[in-house]
């Protein structure tokens, strides 16, 4: 099975394990697909490395302790108008 699993992606390997059968996985592949389809056909790959970068900078030395998400970091975090208008 682990064999298998590193010639695939992960997404791939994380379908067959769990049931690549299941609608809602089938309902993630397309999804992906899409999402793929739609950052290759607008050329937005680069404002969303920006976006990431910016949101692993949200992480927060003083709270490592409290572990993840807690932390801060790349959790998707970059959400209020203060933050997406922010100047680069």
């Amino acid at each position: 099975r682990l064999e298998k699993c590193s010639a695939m992606s992960c997404f791939e390997c994380f379908c067959g394990i769990f049931g690549a059968e299941d609608p809602k996985q089938k309902a993630l592949k397309v999804a992906k697909a899409k999402c793929v389809e739609l950052i290759l056909s607008k050329s937005c790959g680069p404002i969303l490395i920006r976006t990431a970068w910016h949101d692993s900078g949200t992480y927060d030395m003083a709270n490592k302790s409290k572990g993840f998400p807690n932390s801060g970091g790349a959790i998707g975090s970059i959400r209020t108008p203060h933050e997406i208008d922010a100047p680069p």
